[in-house]
């Protein structure tokens, strides 16, 4: 019998029980009261119980041995009883273990409570209520008012947990008539009754009305015969109840009795003397017939009949104003000042509208009732005069029009009147400050977030917002009212995210109850190219006679600075080992085995290297050159060309000069083993050539060009491939670096350009305006560091010099860089500048004045002082972070130095001989064991193998 049981109703998010949880049971049940209903489960509610009842009511014929059967239940109702309010009880048991209460008598049956065996709450558990009210409804009786009210207290037992709670239950019972009426039990006659009761409580300042409404068809010597509530009936089926006890009717014969003795006759009295005969008087006249009068009729009883009174029940109410002139105890009737009203509401909001509702009749005793649920009364039973507050009681429910009628009824003389109620009910504004929030990576990844404020339409109350995200981005939890919480969001990964403008959607929702409310906005991701870099993309291997350079260690790193990116490295050269994985925390070992390969001959490799993510770009390929000679070279060597400036090829063994004093009509290129001429860079006709530079991998060669110009040289044809305009002074200058792997020219004045195109590119950063002494000094000396993040600048006319160093970031996104000043060598550190060189990860400056000093580029502390002779000339970076130095060696024999990153001396040498004329131009071959500088006459080489 499923209509027995109440329906459970699961709750989130209740981790345990409290007594707020109480909260969540009162609405529970409020939704499944089902009085005869409960899940399953026989324990008794609250009190003692007896067997053997016996009902003075043949409409409620209850015995030990009375069993009603219900519809498709094979399992009987029986009766027992029990103390409710002091009064025995009729207990009705269902099958379900749900129980309800009766106290019957001989005139009248009526309702007194109920018991629901199992209300489930999620994550709560179970519970059984036992409801028993202060005084009982009557159903049935023999008066002739059909509809009886309530208005009682009483309580509600709830176990395990909560105990007993105090109630309010207002309602009235009807009796709607005599119906004939077929059940499976058979054809009955049976009176039917209509329950309506309201169940009110307040706990922690909440209100809760729980509706209790249903139908009984009695009959007379089996009970209950039909029962319907909630749109769900049960039917007797069958009825067994014990024979009747003769008792009284037993006709058995009685003793015949005594006879009784005879009496004795009375004694004859005597008889009187006869009286004498009076007189005759004489007849009166007949009086005439009076007419007659009305009754006097003074209520009041104050000398003046009702007739002549105008206040005949002396209650100070003039007749004409009095509905009851007779009755002193009332004189007007019940009246409500509203026949309609509406109310509005949001959904879990504090704010709730009140509607007054101004009830009159003086010394009028008045019930309220409605069947809503929804609709909080503030007073529901009185006398008199009153001012009744309306308003609406929060229980999730979903939006939309609802209505209800408001029952007013007169106790006294049981007339009602109606008033009908509309509401609207909403959900929250769920409202976000902007539309978009961004997070912006493309100057490099780091965990970054933006916020937006989030209020919701609820007033005081707060209810959780939560956020979805893809992988990747977070958010926090903030918990919204009207009052705007900032709501942040966060990058931790770059999960699904791509080079340019990343747009993801997300969603913010608000939980209100049993409603979830969404708003979408964007969450816009700026990213520049991720991508694998290896900085030392051009490796120069040498193998002489006994002396050789056959391994290279290469950094393998990611654009984002991400150490745990993988990679893959392979190669076709059979003569060529390579690491063949690892991440970005480790370095590519390659090394080359010389075995068959012709002497004095270049041969050439090339490395692959890939990431193992699809969704990060590859580097350009590590070219390879080995230099294979039969003979060891001579620590000294000359190519008799006079040279203002030169410039080594990190992979193949050539140098590339030319005469920067005058026009020329090319670029010389060398072999550095061989000193044999190779070709010559032209952009034709005759230039003022300046400053040059070669890429990293070899490929290209970028020479200064009449003042303002730079020329772009494809080596690998030694080809002219463009030449590009830019500021003044920039073919004196410049330096090339490959922040992310992208090559950049940084020149004095500020300038920083696409070296391949001469795009000059937007710079951000506080690097404008720090450090307008150095960087945008016309006359500057510029280096810039192997892995690209990091460049210095000085001014070579000021003495003592002033050294800034900037971070440098490259970003694809806006095509723009961002310089960051780091910080400046402290007025004072030395003499004129005449060099500068910056170590690999651009941790260490190489100054050069009158001495070479080390300087940690974060906080310009002197580190390292180099011991060489005489002042310093020049400083350029080797392979493995050695720093090549130069000297004007007036005070010894030696004006070459190379120093290891520990400052200590690896080679020393004497290139000018006694023409003490060596210039601070100088360059580091590829392998790192040859140094280039030059004289008045001609370009040296110093082999430091």
């Amino acid at each position: 019998m499923d209509w027995f049981k109440c329906a459970t109703h699961s709750w989130r998010h209740i981790r345990k029980a409290t007594p707020r949880n109480l909260l969540v049971l009162l609405a529970t049940i409020s939704l499944t009261a089902c009085g005869g209903g409960g899940g399953g489960g026989s324990n008794s509610g609250n009190g003692s119980q007896a067997v053997a009842p016996n009902s003075p009511n043949s409409y409620l014929p209850t015995s030990s041995q009375s069993k009603w059967y219900y519809s498709d239940s094979t399992e009987g109702t029986f009766a027992t009883t029990t103390k409710v309010a002091g009064q025995t009880a009729q207990v009705i048991n269902y099958p379900t273990g749900g129980k309800e209460y009766f106290v019957a008598t001989a005139d009248s049956i009526s309702f007194a409570g109920f018991y629901s065996p199992s209300t489930y709450v999620s994550g709560v558990g179970d519970f059984t209520i036992d409801f028993r009210f202060d005084e009982s409804l009557q159903l049935l009786g023999n008066t002739t008012r059909s509809t009886k009210f309530l208005s009682t207290n009483g309580t509600a037992n709830i176990q395990p947990t909560y105990g007993s709670q105090p109630i309010l239950v207002t309602g009235n019972s009807s009796v709607i008539g005599r119906e004939t009426i077929t059940v499976p039990y058979g054809t009955v006659e049976a009176t039917r009754v209509a329950l309506d009761l309201f169940i009110s409580a307040t706990i922690d300042g909440y209100s809760f009305n729980i509706p209790w409404n249903v139908e009984l068809w009695f009959a007379e010597d089996i009970g209950i015969v039909r029962r319907s509530q909630n749109g769900q009936t049960i039917e007797l089926t069958r009825f067994s109840a014990p024979d009747l006890d003769s008792g009284d009717n037993d006709t058995s014969p009685t003793e015949p009795t005594e006879p009784t003795e005879p009496t004795e006759p009375t004694e004859p009295t005597e008889p009187t003397e006869p009286t004498e005969p009076t007189e005759p008087t004489e007849p009166t006249e007949p009086t005439e017939p009076t007419e007659p009068t009305e009754p006097i009729l003074d209520t009041d009883g104050d000398g003046i009949s009702n007739k002549d009174d105008t206040d005949d029940d002396n209650d100070g109410v003039l007749d004409v104003n009095d509905h009851y002139p007779l009755d002193p105890a009332r004189h007007d009737k019940l009246k409500a000042s509203l026949t309609s009203t509406s109310l509005s509401h949001t959904i879990g909001s504090s704010v709730k509208e009140v509607k007054e509702l101004s009830i009159t009749g003086t010394n009028i005793e008045w019930l309220l009732l409605d069947s809503s649920g929804w609709l909080a009364i503030s007073e529901r039973i009185g006398t008199g005069n009153t001012l009744v507050e309306l308003s609406i009681i929060d229980h999730n429910l979903a939006p939309g029009s609802y209505s209800t009628t408001i029952t007013l009824f007169d106790k006294t003389d049981g007339s009602e009147s109606k008033i009908q109620v509309s509401a609207e009910f909403a959900l929250p504004e769920l409202t976000l400050s902007k539309n978009s929030v961004t997070l912006d990576i493309s100057d490099g990844f780091e965990q970054v977030s933006d916020s937006l404020d989030v209020s919701l339409s609820t007033g005081e109350r707060i209810h959780p917002i939560t956020v979805s995200l893809p992988a990747g981005l977070h958010s926090s939890t903030i918990y919204a009212s009207n009052t705007a919480k900032a709501l942040n969001v966060n990058l931790s990964s770059i999960e699904s995210v791509k080079e340019g403008l990343n747009t993801f959607t997300a969603t913010a929702s608000a939980q209100v109850g049993e409603h979830t409310i969404n708003k979408q906005f964007d969450v816009n991701v700026l990213a520049s190219r991720h991508a694998l870099v290896v900085p030392d993309r051009g490796v120069a291997l040498t193998k002489f006679a006994t002396k050789q350079r056959l391994s290279a260690e290469i950094d393998i790193l990611d654009s984002y600075g991400f150490t745990d990116t993988l990679w893959t490295a392979s190669t076709e050269a059979p003569w060529l080992t390579v690491t063949t994985s690892g991440t970005t925390a480790d370095k590519l070992q390659l090394s080359a085995d010389t075995s068959g390969l012709a002497s004095n001959q270049l041969h050439e490799a090339e490395v692959i290297v890939v990431s193992d993510d699809a969704s990060i770009a590859n580097s350009n390929s590590i070219r390879v050159s080995l230099w294979v000679g039969d003979t060891d070279p001579a620590e000294k060597q000359v190519i008799a060309k006079k040279a203002i400036n030169v410039a080594a090829d990190p992979v193949r063994p050539y140098i590339y000069l030319n005469d920067g004093s005058a026009d020329s009509a090319e670029i010389s290129v060398y072999h550095s083993h061989t000193q044999e001429y190779i070709a010559g860079l032209s952009p034709g006709a005759t230039h003022q050539f300046g400053d040059i530079k070669v890429s990293e991998d070899g490929r290209w060669l970028y020479s200064g060009l009449d003042g303002n110009s730079i020329a772009v040289f494809d080596l690998t044809t030694f080809d002219l491939h463009t030449i590009w305009s830019g500021n003044d002074g920039l073919a004196e200058m410049f330096t090339i670096t490959e922040p992310s792997g992208v090559p950049l020219i940084v020149a004095p004045r500020g300038n920083v350009y696409h070296a391949n195109t001469g795009t000059r590119l937007n710079v951000r950063g506080d690097g404008q305006w720090l450090s307008g002494i150095a960087w945008y000094q016309g006359d500057n000396i510029l280096a810039s560091s192997l892995f690209g993040n990091r460049f210095c600048a000085t001014e070579s006319g000021l003495s003592p010099y002033t050294l800034h160093c900037y971070e440098l970031t490259y970003n694809s996104y806006l095509d723009d860089v961002k310089v960051e000043h780091i910080a400046t060598a402290p007025h004072g550190t030395d003499s004129f500048a005449t060099g500068l060189a910056i170590s690999n990860d651009g941790s260490v400056v190489y100054p050069v004045g009158s001495s070479l000093l080390g300087l940690d580029v974060d906080s310009m502390q002197v580190k390292q002082v180099f011991t060489t002779d005489g002042y310093a000339a020049g400083s350029a970076m080797g392979e493995n972070n050695e720093v090549h130095a130069t000297t004007s060696n007036y005070y010894g024999d030696k004006d070459v130095w190379i120093f290891r990153p520990d400052g200590s001396q690896r080679y020393s040498g004497d290139a000018s001989g006694s023409h003490n004329s060596i210039y601070n131009e100088l360059a580091v071959s590829g392998d790192g064991y040859q140094t280039y500088v030059i004289d008045d006459t001609q370009l040296i080489i110093m082999n430091s193998y």
